[in-house]
């Protein structure tokens, strides 16, 4: 397979473009009606793909942990374990290792695909295999993402999805939440805390009147956006164990997050000192599998 090649999935009017050399990433979730291209999530710009941003694809994958890791560091079963930041502004590294990593295609038919990354021991020192499965409706789009541990030890793991949605002054989103995590300046988690907007978030809110970034626990596990001017809808589910709901919307973009995960920020330090509901993660033992579904369901309106 050649390193550049985007896949392209088609049920229908619906199409789903997926980068396995990019982190293993979505380039693109849209529907054709009527001559006219309807995008669900933030279409990656053919330079983005050309240079391998994986930041700037429409969604990528997150393991084995989502957020921010203080220093990189972190003690588990008795060893410290630091795998490095790769940003140079910043000493935390972020979302985990596949994103970061060429996957390889394991299996394509038109509507399905299936591509698979094999992590050999490095700074990150368990082994273990990762594999999406993408299945594309008509009318809904699943991602299966499941983390297998291949070595000898127990491994701590956190996972999740990290879609970039459309945004217009008027986008809907509705999502039931419980506590908010609340960060410093270099956005990792200070305390939990009940949030102003989270009675509003249950009945929805016009996203670009709010700036977010924060991760939300007790999330019920479904996440409504509405395009009201588009007449169209995106209801988004996910099983166990993607508890937790990032929201981030910056201010001045065209598009929002909405990321189901299975940990908050910092998660493998935070867990001395508070409980898996608050923030998430666990670990897994060798031979042991875990599997998340994300799946968007979408409607077009009369």
């Amino acid at each position: 397979m050649s390193k550049t090649k985007l896949i392209t999935l088609r049920a229908d009017q619906a199409e789903l473009i997926v980068a396995p050399h990019i982190g293993g990433a979505i380039c693109g979730y849209r529907h054709h009606i009527d001559n006219v291209i309807c995008p669900w999530l933030r279409d990656a710009s053919a330079q983005a793909i050309e240079e391998g941003l994986v930041s700037d694809m429409s969604s990528f994958p997150l393991l084995p942990w989502f957020g921010r890791l203080r220093n990189g560091t972190f003690e588990f079963e008795g060893q410290r374990v630091t795998y490095p930041s790769a940003k140079p502004d910043s000493p935390h590294s972020i979302h985990g290792i596949v994103r970061n990593k060429p996957w390889t295609v394991e299996s394509q038919q038109e509507n399905e695909l299936v591509i698979r990354y094999t992590h050999a021991p490095d700074a990150w020192p368990y082994a273990f295999v990762a594999e999406q499965r993408f299945v594309l409706e008509p009318l809904r789009l699943k991602v299966h993402l499941t983390v297998t541990n291949t070595g000898h030890r127990v491994m701590p793991v956190g996972m999740g999805h990290h879609p970039y949605f459309v945004r217009h002054p008027n986008t809907i989103l509705t999502a039931g939440v419980g506590q908010a995590w609340i960060s410093d300046e270099e956005v990792m988690p200070l305390n939990l805390v009940m949030h102003p907007d989270t009675d509003a978030l249950k009945q929805g809110i016009a996203i670009d009147r709010h700036v977010f970034d924060h991760p939300f626990t007790a999330w019920d596990h479904v996440a409504d956006i509405h395009w009201p001017n588009e007449r169209r809808t995106l209801r988004m589910t996910a099983t166990q164990p993607l508890d937790f709901l990032v929201v981030y919307s910056p201010p001045g973009k065209d598009w929002f997050c909405a990321e189901p995960v299975s940990n908050t920020s910092d998660a493998f330090n935070l867990n001395a000192s508070y409980g898996p509901t608050q923030v998430g993660g666990q670990p897994l033992e060798p031979g042991q599998s875990l599997t998340s579904v994300m799946t968007f369901e979408v409607a077009f309106s009369d």
